[in-house]
């Protein structure tokens, strides 16, 4: 990737806009970005990282931060990059999201941020940031920090590089290798690790909880398995014997069970006998009792009948009063209804009377509508001709603005073919002047000139200072051809434009005869549109009460024949009412009546139903005591011995059998105990022997990775990682190193053989004057700084190589030269001027020795309280 022009607006100290022309440098040679401390020199690397990527190259600067605070609120803060990859030329374009001042009113607004890639091989731009920072690491090849690495030296990191312990080298590696994840993976090993390990302890402590909850099985210090199974088999065994005998108890004392159960039915039967001998008695004194009672009640039912038949009597006299009571109140309703009815008929004749009067005023006031309506058409044509002439003088006035246009464009165009033409002749001349001066260039005294003939040469022509070619004068003589067309072109339109402000003017003079004046004409239409909207309004309700006129004489109709039928049904009410008043009684005097004689008619029967239920019920158990005391086959023979006997030998029995099942149940619960936990003992030793295997496998790898194995040398995988990338930056660091230290120096990592302390990431130097390693730290201060500018140039070189042999054709080198005796700072300007022979390095420094070394240069100054500025000198 090569730089081409940088160009950045209200960006960090850069206040105005500031274009960086790197295109000045060339292809390759050393450059200096100078400037005092603090005035912008680093962040033209910022803003060229910043537009590559959206994000700057320091990890302490923030994109929100990037907005000069020297700005005026107008300024859009943005970063422009035109850059090269492989001859293919892009143009990428960020402004990052920022607060502002509003436009209008106070306080402030968000500007959002703007993402744009620019292709010049014809190819549509891309403006969405996702897709825009894909295409970047896809054409450069480099992600942001990899293209630091390659990109950005930084002299006083690479000096802690040097410097370091192994403990702070690792940190500092890790940085720039980026080899964090190794870290986090040997600590989450570890960790997994030690989890494990307690998970171990905790299923052991639960194997053994489990083995001391057996109830049967008392484990010796060592506990077996198939000690436990063969425990369990024999308590199996024991158990099955101890049902069988178990079994016989129960079946003997159920036989003895079911002989009680005989002798106690006999018993029962026995005592029904006695008692059914007492019922017997009193079921013969209620019979009797009852028998009496019957025949009062038979010689009461000639009275029953008569009291039915008074009560059908009673019921038909009350409702013959219920139907007067009742036909009385429909002929007052009736007589009501009528006079309503009357009363409405009188308000609708009252009505139709008011309507019919309106009416005719409303008819008269439409006489005068069609006269309206014809003035009304007129004046829509007459308003219509006055906007005609009006858009006819919007015309007018838009053609005579484009002829004025036509006829400047016109001046200026004749100007500048005068200019052109001017300069055609005058090119001209200066040609044939310079021919003549070639010429009499090959003038020589005393010989004839090749076009007048004469020997002698008094003023021969000289040749300009500027020669004008035949090539130059043809192309002036073809422009001013081509400006000439073109000028007869804007005459033509010029002309033509006349006419049009011309033929429009005529036709707004002869519309404008006798046409009488808008404002005029309007308001009488607006008098005549009001006066026919009223006129609209009144054939509507015209038409709306020649309705409801219509709507009264049916009503008025409906109404009479509701009087009618309403006059019907009083006169039919009133009539049934007079009928029924001759044979009407008192109704509550009846009613009382006939409650009095259907509470004698229920008690009667309540008293017959009640009397047949009981003489039923006690016929029915005498009949059942009869039987019971005819059976002879009860008798008391010892009945009560026996079953006392019987019942002791029971209670013995099953005394016996409770306790067995006691024992039982217990040797049964322990046994079913026992199982459960063989099933999980057996299940959990096997899972605790597999966890065992895969934990001294897993602890073995992270003992490995950590550089806690036994045995061998103390070094962690992430050191290990490091140590690989750490060598092919000493070798890649050496080849420059050797040159600079002139064969003096080699960087070399030291291995210790140390097995107790973690190490591996140790620098040392070779010595090839007396063949000694000794460490870096021996290094004076210059030779200090040509190590660790080797060593960031191998990184430079090792990060390339690991992503497919990328080059990147500029490079960026911060500060670190401000130590340097004077052969220091040329050796190394030296070894970078040759690297500079492939690739464009800007050395970004204040150390005023090197702008008398390197004349190509950005100078950054800073003004108080306005901002910086870049100047490029080449």
């Amino acid at each position: 990737m090569r730089p081409l022009q940088l160009t950045i607006c209200a960006f960090g100290p850069y206040a105005r806009t500031q274009v960086i022309d790197f295109e000045r440098f060339g292809t390759g040679g050393l450059y200096l970005i100078t400037g005092d401390t603090g005035a912008g020199k680093t962040t033209i690397f910022d803003a060229l990282v910043y537009a590559l990527y959206g994000s700057v190259s320091g990890d302490v600067r923030e994109v929100n931060m990037l907005r000069s605070r020297y700005a005026d609120p107008k300024e859009q803060t943005y970063a422009e990059l035109v850059f090269q990859v492989r001859d293919q030329t892009y143009k990428v374009y960020r402004s990052p999201e920022y607060e502002r001042p509003k436009e209008r009113g106070t306080g402030f607004t968000k500007q959002k941020a703007v993402c744009e890639l620019a292709f010049f091989d014809g190819r549509a731009p891309l403006t969405k940031t996702a897709e825009v920072n894909e295409q970047i690491r896809q054409i450069i090849g480099l992600s942001r920090d990899q293209f630091k690495q390659v990109c950005l030296i930084s002299q006083n990191d690479f000096l802690k590089v040097l410097l370091a312990k192994t403990d702070e080298r690792t940190k500092i590696l890790r940085s720039l290798f980026k080899t964090e994840a190794f870290k986090k993976l040997q600590e989450r090993l570890n960790a997994q690790a030690n989890e494990k390990k307690s998970a171990l302890a905790a299923m052991e402590r639960s194997l053994a909880d489990k083995i001391g909850q057996l109830e049967t099985f008392t484990a010796d210090e060592v506990f077996e398995l198939e000690d436990l199974k063969h425990f369990l088999q024999i308590c199996h065994e024991r158990i099955g014997q101890q049902k069988a005998d178990l079994e016989k108890k129960q079946a003997a004392y159920n036989e003895d069970l079911v002989r009680l159960g005989a002798l106690g039915e006999q018993q029962k039967k026995r005592k029904a006998q006695q008692e059914a001998a007492c019922r017997l008695e009193e079921a013969k004194k209620k019979i009797a009792g009852l028998a009496k009672e019957k025949g009062r009640l038979d010689e009461q039912k000639e009275l029953y009948r008569k009291w039915i038949g008074e009560n059908s009597r009673l019921l038909e006299m009350a409702r013959q009063s219920r139907q007067y009571e009742e036909a009385k109140k429909q002929a007052a309703h009736y007589f009501a209804g009528m006079n309503d009815v009357k009363k409405s008929l009188d308000e609708l004749a009252g009505n139709m009377e008011k309507r019919s009067k309106a009416l005719e005023k409303m008819r008269a006031d439409l006489e005068n509508e069609a006269e309206l309506t014809a003035r009304r058409e007129q004046l829509l044509h007459e308003i219509e001709t006055v906007r005609q002439l009006e858009r006819l003088r919007k015309q007018l006035e838009t053609a005579r603005k484009n002829a004025v246009r036509q006829q400047e464009e016109y001046g200026r165009l004749r100007k500048a073919f005068v200019e052109l033409e001017h300069t055609f002749r005058q090119s001209r001349l200066s040609y044939l002047d310079d021919q003549a001066g070639v010429l009499a260039q090959l003038l020589e005294e005393g010989k004839p000139c090749p076009v007048c003939g004469s020997c002698t040469h008094p003023a021969p022509a000289a040749v300009s200072g500027h020669v004008v070619s035949k090539d130059d004068v043809d192309r002036l003589e073809r422009q001013v051809e081509q400006e000439r067309e073109v000028l007869q072109a804007q005459a033509n339109k010029a002309a033509l434009a006349l006419e049009e402000q011309d033929r429009l003017r005529r036709e707004v003079k002869e519309r404008s005869e006798n046409v009488q004046d808008g404002k005029v004409l309007e308001a009488e239409l607006d008098s005549i549109r009001k006066r026919l909207e009223r006129f609209s309004r009144l054939s509507g309700q015209i038409r709306k009460e020649e309705a409801l006129a219509v709507k009264d004489v049916a009503d008025k109709e409906r109404v009479r024949n509701d009087l009618q039928q309403v006059s019907m049904l009083y006169a039919q009410w009133k009539a049934k009412a007079e009928q029924l008043d001759k044979s009407a009684e008192d109704l509550d005097v009846l009613e009382k009546r006939i409650a009095e004689n259907q509470q004698r008619i229920a008690q009667h029967e309540n008293d017959a139903a009640l009397n047949a239920r009981e003489l039923a019920r006690y016929n029915a158990l005498k009949a059942q005591c009869e039987g019971m005391l005819g059976d002879e086959t009860i008798r008391d023979d010892g009945l009560q011995e026996q079953i006392d006997r019987l019942t002791a030998h029971l209670d013995k029995k099953k005394a016996e059998i409770g306790c067995d099942k006691l024992a039982l149940s217990k040797e049964e619960y322990g046994y079913a105990h026992d199982c459960k936990l063989l099933e999980q003992i057996e299940a959990e030793q096997k899972e605790t022997e597999e966890f065992r295997t895969r934990l001294s496998e897993l602890n073995n790898l992270a003992e490995t990775l950590n550089g806690k194995l036994s045995g061998h040398a103390k070094i962690v995988l992430e050191s290990y990682v490091q140590a690989a990338y750490f060598d092919e930056v000493i070798d890649q660091a050496n080849v420059r190193f050797m040159q600079m230290s002139q064969g003096h120096y080699e960087l070399i990592r030291l291995q210790s053989g140390n097995k107790v302390s973690q190490t591996g990431l140790d620098l040392g130097v070779i010595d090839h004057y007396n063949g000694s390693v000794r460490s870096v730290r021996s290094l004076s201060g210059g030779e200090s700084f040509e190590a660790s500018l080797s060593l960031a140039l191998g990184l430079a070189d090792t990060v390339s190589a690991m992503h497919g042999g990328i080059s990147c054709d500029t490079m960026f080198i911060d500060e670190g030269f401000g130590t340097l005796d004077e052969e220091t700072l040329s050796h190394a300007i030296d070894m970078l001027a040759q690297l500079a022979a492939h690739k464009s390095i800007g050395i970004i420094s204040h150390v005023s020795s090197l702008k008398e070394r390197i004349d190509a240069q950005i100078v950054v100054r800073r003004k108080p309280g306005e901002g910086a500025l870049a100047k490029v000198i080449v």
